[in-house]
């Protein structure tokens, strides 16, 4: 249905097809502007089917109070995108905690074009260093700067289960660059780069500590 068309007889109808589905394993509902109240009736709806894994509600302007709600309840799906929903750092936070319980499989997860910021980067990362599943984050858009930037990179020297961060359009600068040679890194190795983000380099730890530095055993005392 065309966002344009799309009524609340329509949403109605939705919502009862919903209801009884069980066997629904993708969901499409991008840009309908459903708001918060309709987002949430949706979420409660969809609980019933556990083969649903793959939802996109883009577009939909529902917030971080929503967001918040529904969390719990998204955190079993394989693929979210959450494009364009006025998510900021309150509603994200909530989110990523969710992936950590022991239902949740969640590998793809976009969050492009809402509000993070530095902020909600940062309250992303402790859940995230934590979590086994979520293998792509779509951070695109986000007026994140290098402070968040940074935070990222720290999180990939403890969780080694990333494949990809998408940052484009982002003010980040050489920041950007860290993050990809750290996803370009084999994971086993992550834990081993030390991280400057005043000169904002990565160095092998076994190459951090200058041979100069090593310690040289004291020469003998002189024989009486």
């Amino acid at each position: 249905i065309p966002p344009a068309r799309f009524t609340l007889h329509d949403f109605d109808e939705l919502f009862k097809v919903l209801c009884q589905n069980t066997v629904l394993t993708t969901l499409k509902l991008s840009d309908l502007n459903l708001g918060q109240e309709r987002v949430a009736r949706l979420v409660r709806a969809i609980q019933g089917n556990a083969r649903l894994k793959h939802l996109e509600l883009d577009g939909n302007h529902f917030g971080d109070e929503c967001l918040v709600q529904i969390a719990p309840s998204l955190a079993r799906l394989s693929t979210l995108s959450l494009c364009h929903n006025n998510i900021g750092p309150a509603g994200v936070s909530v989110l990523v905690t969710t992936l950590n319980t022991a239902h949740s499989a969640m590998t793809d997860l976009d969050l492009s074009d809402n509000n993070i910021g530095n902020e909600g980067v940062r309250s992303m990362c402790n859940p995230l260093a934590y979590n086994n599943s979520l293998k792509r984050l779509r951070l695109a858009r986000n007026a994140i700067g290098p402070d968040g930037a940074q935070a990222l990179v720290h999180l990939l020297q403890v969780n080694n289960r990333l494949e990809e961060i998408d940052m484009r359009g982002n003010p980040i600068g050489a920041c950007g660059e860290m993050i990809e040679a750290m996803l370009a890194l084999p994971p086993s190795e992550r834990s081993s780069i030390v991280f400057d983000p005043d000169a904002l380099t990565l160095t092998p730890l076994r190459a951090s500590v200058p041979a100069a530095a090593a310690v040289t055993p004291p020469a003998p005392a002189p024989a009486p």
